[in-house]
C-alpha cells in the first residue's frame, strides 16, 4: 500500500491508538508539551545513499532558564549565526547513529532558531537538519540505531521515520526504549553492485580549470564573430530612424504578430482552431 509522502510509520502501539506523532502533529506537540520538559522530536528519511534527520527542539518555559544560556551565550537577547551553529554542534555531539553496527558521520545541513521571546513563552521551536552518507549495503535487511543523550535530565524524546520515497527501500520494523532516547529501525534494500566510477580521460598535457575556462570563452567569441560576419554578408538591414515609419524593419518591430500575445479570454475561433468546428 502506497501512503502519502508526509505519512509516518506507526508507533509500536495497539491499532486503536496509533498516532503519527512526529510529523502530522508536530505543531500541536510544540504547543501542548509540558512546560517543564525539553521536547526533542527526531524524524528520519532513508534513501539509498543518504540519511536525513530533522530534529525539532522545543524547550518549555520552565526549563528555558537552563537552556537559553547555552544558546545565547552572550545574553544579548539575540541568537547570532555563530551561536546557532555552536549550539547545533553541541547537540550533534550528544547524538549517536550507526548502520549495521558501523558509526555514521552526521553533518549539519541547516538550522533555524526562533526569537527568544517566543522561546520564553514555550512556543519557540529550534529546527536542526542533519545528513549522513550511507555506505553501499553488503547485507539486507539493514539495521539503523539512534541514541539521543542531549539533556537527559530534561528531555522528552520522540522518534519516527518517514516512509521512503524510493520504492526499493522498505521499512520492516521500529523499536524504542521507554522514553524514546534509543531508537532502532530495520529496513530492506536491494544488494545491487555499486556503479563503477567513470575513469577520467587523460591527455598528454592536462588543462587546468582556468585554461579550460579560457578556451571555452575563446571558442564562444570566435563563434559569435563568425555568425556576425555571416549575417552582415547576407542580410542588408535598413537603418532604424525614429521619423522614418515607412521603414519595413521599423514596422516589423512596431507590429508584432498577434499569436505572440497571451489572451486570458479566448474566443470561439480559438476553440474551433484547437478542437475543430462543432458538428
Amino acid at each position: 500500500m502506497n501512503l502519502p509522502r508526509t505519512s509516518v510509520l506507526p508507533l509500536s502501539l495497539p491499532p486503536c491508538i496509533l498516532v503519527s506523532l512526529s510529523i502530522l502533529l508536530a505543531p500541536a506537540q510544540a504547543n501542548a508539551h509540558r512546560l517543564d520538559e525539553y521536547l526533542q522530536d527526531t524524524t528520519f528519511l532513508i534513501e539509498k545513499t543518504q540519511l536525513t534527520a530533522w530534529i525539532r527542539l522545543t524547550p518549555g518555559s520552565a526549563v528555558l532558564p537552563q537552556i537559553l544560556p547555552q544558546i545565547d551565550t552572550n545574553s544579548d537577547g539575540l541568537i547570532s549565526p555563530q551561536e546557532q551553529s555552536a549550539y547545533a554542534q553541541r547537540v550533534l555531539k550528544d547524538l549517536t547513529l550507526t548502520l549495521d553496527n558501523h558509526p555514521l558521520q552526521l553533518r549539519l545541513a541547516s538550522c533555524s532558531f526562533p526569537p527568544t521571546n517566543a522561546m520564553k513563552e514555550g512556543e519557540g521551536e529550534i529546527l536542526l537538519v542533519f545528513t549522513a552518507d550511507l555506505p553501499h549495503p553488503t547485507r539486507s535487511p539493514r539495521h539503523l540505531a539512534f541514541e539521543n543523550h542531549h539533556h537527559p535530565d530534561l528531555g522528552a524524546y520522540l522518534v519516527n521515520a518517514l516512509i521512503p520515497d524510493d520504492p526499493d527501500i522498505h521499512i520492516q520494523s521500529q523499536s524504542r526504549n521507554y522514553n524514546q532516547s534509543h531508537y532502532a529501525l530495520t529496513y530492506t534494500q536491494p544488494l545491487q553492485p555499486p556503479v563503477a566510477a567513470a575513469q577520467p580521460t587523460t591527455f598528454p598535457h592536462a588543462l587546468t580549470a582556468s585554461a579550460i575556462a579560457a578556451t571555452v570563452v575563446l571558442l564562444a567569441s570566435l563563434t559569435l564573430l563568425r555568425l556576425k560576419r555571416t549575417l552582415n554578408a547576407t542580410t542588408k538591414v535598413a537603418p532604424l530612424k525614429s521619423q522614418d515609419k515607412s521603414n519595413p524593419t521599423w514596422i516589423a518591430l512596431r507590429m508584432p504578430q498577434e499569436d505572440r500575445f497571451y489572451s486570458s479570454r479566448p474566443n470561439s475561433e480559438y476553440y474551433e482552431h484547437l478542437l475543430g468546428k462543432r458538428d
